[in-house]
């Protein structure tokens, strides 16, 4: 019996682990399966195949060559000399064959260039990557603390719900009893079923947020697990932020690579003039059989080695065009570089402005929130005890709503600011930890 309940218990707690979520779960499952992510991998995965040496063309290529024919031909032949021969399907065998080596051993030092190219090309496709892994974290970070936002409008809902019910309750207890009009009771009615509309609206509110995150994470739509991070990690709302450094960021990184690719593509380019040294080696074997004719067999067969110069002497311009080009995309690549660098400059100047504001209006709406509390609480006593209106309640009682609505979109947009600020300077480590 004890081990039964020890089963059930750990069956239970499997359970109950399965339907909550982390935030660090919730980023790793969306970089596990979200398309955008796997397809950046395998652009990775191609770039780490390519960097290799044989696609410079500094590695000799060997090759072997079998050129084997049989025909049957009839003959005939008159020479001048009065000789004549013929021949019925007279068969003619032909075995030509060697083994070759090309090797390019020098071509304008254009093949450690490749190489240098190849080995910024898989260091690129690295950075994107870690550019499409900061992107994602950061939209399933929002998606995340978003559903936090609603469950905790959804927390307030409820509590006022409940206290209009109890004041549906007390006006029906005094209209039965004669006290007051049908008006109040009306009202509180209306109230409730205004509160009621909020709620509903808060839910399916919550429903559109899951649905995103799951979207995100590529789960059902259905599912709705439990959110176990309320706060940002690493997002102490006391500590002041550090001056924002944007060469971290793997945009930037993008872009300074891409100008080395360009310059090394130049570099190539421009080694075309230079002359190139090859060497041709290969055995050849060749065999002649005929049943007809003057040469009735021929066989030969031995090395072969050939050094191979050449040297470009005129294009018609064609080198001088594609440098010319490289270039011009050189300095494109700087004009990107340099709008992204201001766009982001003034990204992070507004988001900072937002997060000061949010700051400063979040401390305001606790206030305003402590200050509706006690409002509502004693306008409650007063309408217990049928010192205040209905209408006084009523008016309490959503300005409690308001207040803590905003207090909450305050919190959750000073989040946002601050996790806007991380996700612009390209630091989003933090929400694995």
């Amino acid at each position: 019996m004890k081990w039964l309940n020890l089963a059930l218990l750990l069956i239970f707690s499997l359970i109950l682990s399965a339907q909550n979520l982390k935030l660090s779960d919730a980023i790793r499952t969306a970089l596990e399966r979200q398309h955008g992510i796997l397809i950046a991998e395998k652009d990775r995965e191609i770039a780490e195949n390519r960097n290799k040496w044989g696609e410079t063309g500094i590695v000799p290529q060997v090759s072997l060559n079998l050129n084997p024919s049989l025909s049957s031909n009839s003959l005939d032949q008159r020479l001048v000399n009065g000789t004549e021969i013929r021949r019925d399907n007279a068969r003619s065998e032909q075995y030509n064959g060697n083994m070759q080596l090309n090797w390019d051993f020098f071509q304008g030092m254009r093949m450690f260039i490749a190489k240098d190219r190849l080995e910024l090309l898989e260091e690129r496709a690295i950075r994107n990557l870690e550019l499409e892994s900061l992107n994602l974290s950061y939209q399933v970070a929002l998606s995340y603390y978003s559903i936090v936002r609603v469950m905790n409008l959804i927390k307030l809902a409820r509590a006022q719900m409940e206290l209009a019910e109890d004041r549906v309750k007390l006006e029906q207890i005094r209209f039965d009893q004669g006290l007051k009009g049908k008006a109040d009771l009306l009202a509180a009615q209306i109230d409730l079923q205004e509160i009621g509309i909020l709620l509903r609206t808060r839910e399916n509110e919550l429903d559109l947020a899951y649905q995103n995150l799951m979207q995100w994470m590529l789960e059902p739509a259905d599912r709705k697990p439990v959110l176990t991070d309320t706060l940002v990690p690493e997002l102490d709302m006391d500590k002041p932020l550090v001056q924002p450094d944007l060469s971290a960021h793997p945009q930037l990184k993008l872009y300074d690579i891409d100008r080395r690719v360009l310059e090394y593509s130049r570099k190539e380019t421009l080694a075309e003039r230079w002359p190139a040294l090859g060497l041709l080696g290969a055995y050849n074997f060749n065999r002649t059989e005929n049943q007809a004719g003057f040469s009735l067999y021929s066989q030969n067969y031995g090395p072969l080695a050939q050094l191979q110069f050449s040297m470009p002497i005129f294009d018609g311009g064609r080198i001088s065009r594609n440098s010319k080009e490289i270039k011009l995309q050189i300095e494109r690549n700087e004009i990107l570089r340099d709008q992204w660098m201001s766009g982001t400059g003034y990204q992070l100047a507004q988001t900072r402005s937002n997060e000061e504001f949010h700051r400063s209006r979040y401390v305001l709406e606790s206030q305003k929130l402590s200050l509706a509390e006690e409002n509502l609480n004693l306008t409650r006593e007063k309408h217990e005890r049928n010192a205040v209106t209905s209408l006084e309640l009523r008016q309490a009682q959503f300005d409690l709503i308001a207040a803590a609505t905003n207090k909450q979109d305050a919190w959750y947009q000073w989040m946002v600011s601050r996790l806007t600020l991380k996700a612009l300077v390209g630091d989003l480590g933090f929400l694995m930890k």
